[in-house]
């Protein structure tokens, strides 16, 4: 599943035009929650750049409404909005700069925790067996 050199991220299918993840990403697992459909994804770190512009080009347009994806490895998280990209840590004190984007677009504060953020805890929220 996961290798060297890999993220593991999370979009939320409804955030994509036509819901179907870019070619560049894996689907690992899903997880249904409310009425939303969470993607488990995974992509190489040497493919990253170009998933990431990717993704951007296939998600609702954020003036329309403003969703995030998230991609993390253990030290790295990157957020991808249509409309920016912060990378960032796992580290919740490196996020401000997030945060205020989300909020300055309408993404409530409770929706902005980017969890899962490591590999570990994906593994638990969409139920797979560690690796």
């Amino acid at each position: 599943m996961a290798g060297q050199g890999e993220l593991w991220g999370v979009v939320v299918e409804q955030s994509l035009v036509d819901r179907t993840v870019p070619p560049l990403f894996e689907v690992l697992a899903t997880l249904p929650l409310g009425g939303w459909r969470l993607l488990l994804v995974g992509i190489d770190e040497a493919s990253l750049a170009d998933g990431v512009a990717q993704l951007r080009a296939a998600m609702v347009p954020a003036a329309q409404e403003c969703w995030y994806a998230h991609l993390f490895d253990e030290g790295r998280l990157v957020v991808v909005f249509a409309d920016a990209v912060f990378d960032v840590t796992p580290d919740a004190l490196t996020w401000e700069p997030v945060v205020m984007h989300g909020l300055a677009r309408g993404v409530p504060l409770e929706q902005l925790d980017f969890d899962p953020c490591t590999q570990a805890d994906a593994r638990a929220r969409f139920g797979l067996a560690a690796g």
